[in-house]
């Protein structure tokens, strides 16, 4: 079965996912993928909700103790707390597991077949892949993830003004699901793995300094550190 008909078998819990995954679909592999659990995709979804619900915008805070125990300890929930309140988490734990899931998934699109756009400014042998509707994300030539020099680290992410919207109050189903779909065959088709940290850096970042002005997109150096953004 490919990675789009398990996205779309989620069912309707999950719509809002299977509606825009990937922009274009995903292609099916050599290897089938196993089966893509709801109950995995609902549990790191449910927990980007808790953190999102439990920090105050207006004072910048994080309130740990609206936040459960399984989640703090989660990969999601560990890399949010690093991107919205740094000197509460772990931050080289986070980074590395932030790195960790990059690798992967550039690992996991390549393989799929997705389509992708190479070249940037900065690199011409850059890949640029939709990771979902209106979420791109780039890495350099070299294999994996890393951050080097020039006008942008790397890799990055970049979302539009909807997705930002959308994020910044917890809605990532869009997110969730197409990662979950990727790295499923790492999980065994039963969560997102090391694509968790990715998710919760990502919307970490936005929920902290909130939607770009002017319907902007937003660009996101997960690997850069909790400042690591920009408004295109």
């Amino acid at each position: 079965m490919s990675w789009k008909k398990q996205v779309a078998g989620l069912g309707t819990a999950a719509v809002l996912a299977v509606s825009v995954v990937l922009g274009g679909g995903l292609s099916a592999t050599a290897a089938e993928a196993p089966e893509l659990s709801l109950a995995g995709t609902e549990a790191t979804e449910n927990r980007i909700i808790e953190l999102v619900a439990a920090y105050d915008r207006s004072t910048k805070q994080l309130d740990l103790s609206e936040v459960s125990t399984e989640t703090l300890a989660s990969d999601e929930g560990n890399a949010f707390v690093a991107a919205v309140s740094p000197a509460r988490s772990d931050p080289a734990s986070a980074s590395a597991a932030v790195e960790a899931g990059f690798v992967a998934l550039r690992q996991a699109l390549i393989a799929s077949g997705e389509p992708m756009t190479r070249g940037t400014d900065d690199d011409p042998s850059a890949l640029s892949f939709a990771l979902a509707s209106g979420v791109t994300i780039t890495y350099p030539s070299a294999t994996g993830a890393r951050v080097s020099g020039g006008a942008d680290p790397w890799p990055y992410v970049q979302l539009t003004g909807a997705e930002q919207q959308a994020m910044v109050t917890g809605a990532s189903a869009t997110l969730v699901a197409a990662i979950c779909a990727l790295l499923g065959p790492e999980t065994a088709g039963i969560g997102c793995g090391v694509g968790a940290a990715v998710i919760g850096t990502i919307v970490g970042i936005i929920v902290a300094n909130g939607v770009c002005p002017n319907d902007k997109e937003m660009r996101i150096y997960p690997l850069a550190g909790t400042t690591g953004f920009s408004c295109q």
